[in-house]
């Protein structure tokens, strides 16, 4: 029986990854009524379980919506990418990012959140990135050589801000 008490965590967390939505209900957002933050909040031993299984942190979904400035949401949604990178180990990385931009102080923020994930560009494997232009010149930058595990990426670009300068592409390798 104490073999059992063992395997306890290893099989939770393979019913963990089961309780992550399905990839075409969107990916995971960092609700607290949602997996695999949810999961966090029963007991220690699924807070513990759930915090030590970097499949349940390899997908993100943020999302500023037009009505609410970036720099509103911005050093949360910076602290959330951060801790759920650290959190995903060395697993592949599926991240839909939202942001679109509709004040000149958008910009920066956004550059700033997306420069949080930059260092993980290698682990991407899904990325999906709404922003406006004058925000994705870094991100432009790295989609080639960097980011040897990505298998799906779309980039919607949403309308310029008009007195935010438009910053040159370099072109995709």
């Amino acid at each position: 029986s104490s073999v059992i008490f063992f395997q306890i965590p290893e099989l939770l967390g393979k019913v963990f990854e089961h309780c992550l939505p399905d990839l075409s209900d969107g990916l995971p957002t960092a609700g607290p009524l949602e997996a695999p933050v949810l999961l966090t909040r029963v007991c220690h031993l699924w807070r513990h379980t759930a915090l030590n299984n970097p499949r349940l942190w390899s997908s993100l979904r943020l999302i500023c919506f037009p009505v609410v400035p970036c720099k509103v949401l911005a050093e949360n949604h910076i602290e959330l990418l951060n801790e759920w990178q650290k959190r995903s180990g060395s697993c592949p990385l599926s991240l839909e990012l939202k942001y679109f931009g509709l004040w000149v102080s958008d910009v920066h923020m956004i550059r700033r959140i997306l420069a949080t994930i930059l260092p993980h560009a290698h682990r991407w494997k899904m990325l999906d990135v709404t922003a406006p232009m004058s925000s994705l010149h870094e991100l432009f930058s790295l989609i080639g050589p960097e980011t040897p595990s990505l298998e799906s990426c779309r980039i919607t670009i949403t309308s310029s801000i008009a007195s935010e300068p438009e910053l040159a592409v370099a072109p995709f390798r």
